[in-house]
């Protein structure tokens, strides 16, 4: 891993072969009510990219809610005007069968994209969208070496495109919580350091073709865990095989720094807990293959569920455990103590090594992130064990429990945004609508969500099938809404 993310701030190995064969970027910015100085700072990072820039558009998606859309907007296209070979926006308004949140922002925003780009005469394919979020940071190299790994795939189209977790951008801010900044640490190594296996979902940021945005139908409205679901749906699409590459470079985040906004958005995290009754929906599918279910099922129930589970360290307090290890042979109490010392020295080593590496080497040169001192990071390291039970306990056990309690009573969640950014004033609210250049020829139109006779019948989330009375009894009735086109049924 350390090779590879060393690697991603070099030039991408792209052959001089595929030089006819560039892709459109489009990069997907869902913002509601988010500071300018934020929107800002994600621009910059995305203007600097090494990809020129007759390449790079921006979309940006927002809320009809938000009343300084339109002068944000405008503010933002100004501001950025000849930096992006476009620079367009859409404004989505919350319909009732809809949730609020990323995933029906993004679904209206993309199918405009995919309307306007048909109209253009562009392939879909050689179309590679970023849905990212608002505070994003990307390396000057990222969508440089996204491309090449597009290329190096037999055919990349089909896959989800994936970067190390960070959440690091504003780790030194005040005030801050230790509990919150040791789990934050852990929570993006561990990321880090699985990534290269393929299996892990992508967490806020990642990257797919158009084409496969309009073959797994979009985004689903009623579905809060977006990033995860649309993992899960390519998951289908791949029958179970490796649904994400790894793009080593990094695109940075902020954190929540305080443990009351830390503990909403866990349970927000937490809401991913759904995608097990969605699952278990779909068995039986005609179109579904056993092994596909059940490999997704298990990873779903292990990522979801099994994270509600008590943590390790914890079992050290209980008397059961003292009373195995004081009655096994001595021997045996000798070797199993070995094992335990060695596992976790080596764990230890290879976890500070990546630790040092990230902040010290790959996020030395980042022009807005501030570098912990080496003695802060030594003595978070040394009190490891506390801090992970605690915010293990704290931030992934009880907002699991929370929400496996609450996915019985109401398939709803109120999506709340973490806070980003300081309170920088927006601009005065326009008079007036606000317009978006929908093609590549400038043409503008106004748009607003596309209507329910326009477009497919998006699937009810798995939180109502919880919740409904007559969920095993219409469990066939509501596989035949799965948004996968492979494997959808006209609802």
């Amino acid at each position: 891993s350390l090779l590879r993310l060393h690697r991603g701030l070099q030039p991408a190995p792209l052959p001089p072969s595929l030089a006819c064969c560039e892709l459109l970027h489009v990069v997907v910015i869902p913002a509601y009510k988010e500071p300018l100085e934020v929107l800002h700072r994600t621009l910059d990072s995305l203007a600097s990219q090494t990809v020129t820039r007759e390449r790079v558009v921006i979309l940006l998606a927002l809320e009809d809610a938000d009343r300084g859309a339109s002068a944000t907007f405008e503010h933002l296209r100004q501001r950025y005007k000849g930096t992006f070979a476009g620079f367009w926006g859409t404004v989505h308004t919350l319909q009732p069968h809809e949730e609020a949140g990323k995933a029906s922002n993004v679904n209206t925003a993309v199918r405009l994209l995919y309307e306007s780009i048909v109209v253009d005469g562009i392939d879909p394919e050689a179309v590679m969208m970023t849905v990212c979020d608002a505070d994003s940071t990307f390396a000057p190299r990222f969508l440089e070496h996204l491309e090449c790994a597009f290329h190096r795939q037999p055919d990349g189209k089909d896959f989800l495109y994936d970067s190390p977790l960070n959440t690091w951008g504003n780790f030194l801010d005040k005030p801050f919580n230790w509990i919150v900044l040791h789990h934050e640490l852990k929570r993006c190594l561990a990321h880090t350091s699985t990534m290269f296996l393929g299996r892990a979902p992508c967490y806020s940021n990642y990257s797919l073709t158009l084409a496969l945005a309009h073959k797994m139908d979009y985004w689903t409205v009623d579905n809060v865990p977006e990033d995860i679901h649309t993992y899960n749906k390519v998951s289908l699409i791949n029958r179970a095989a490796l649904p994400t590459v790894p793009v080593y470079s990094l695109i940075v985040n902020d954190l929540v720094p305080g443990m009351s906004d830390r503990f909403v958005q866990a349970k927000r995290h937490s809401w991913g807990i759904t995608e097990v009754p969605w699952l278990m929906a779909i068995y039986g599918h005609p179109k579904v293959e056993f092994r596909t279910w059940l490999g997704l099922l298990l990873q779903s129930l292990s990522t979801e569920i099994m994270a509600a589970s008590l943590p390790v360290n914890i079992t050290l307090f209980f008397p059961v455990t003292w009373q195995i290890v004081l009655g096994i042979a001595p021997l045996a109490r000798y070797f199993l103590l070995a094992v335990m010392i060695y596992a976790f020295v080596l764990s230890a080593v290879a976890e500070n090594i990546l630790l040092f590496f990230v902040w010290y080497v790959l996020l030395r040169d980042h022009p807005t992130i501030r570098k912990p001192r080496v003695l802060t990071l030594v003595a978070m390291r040394l009190f490891d064990w506390p801090l992970e039970t605690v915010s293990h306990a704290a931030l992934y056990i009880a907002p699991r429990w929370l929400m496996l309690a609450r996915a019985f009573r109401t398939p709803h969640f109120r999506y709340v945004c973490a806070p980003k950014g300081s309170a920088l004033q927006r601009p005065a609210k326009s008079s007036g609508g606000w317009l978006m250049t929908r093609s590549l020829s400038n043409a503008v139109a106004r748009v607003r969500s596309p209507s329910r006779t326009s477009s497919p019948r998006v699937p009810r989330s798995p939180a109502t099938w919880v919740a409904s009375k007559r969920f095993w009894r219409d469990r066939r009735r509501h596989a035949e809404m799965i948004s996968t086109p492979d494997i959808k049924e006209a609802a």
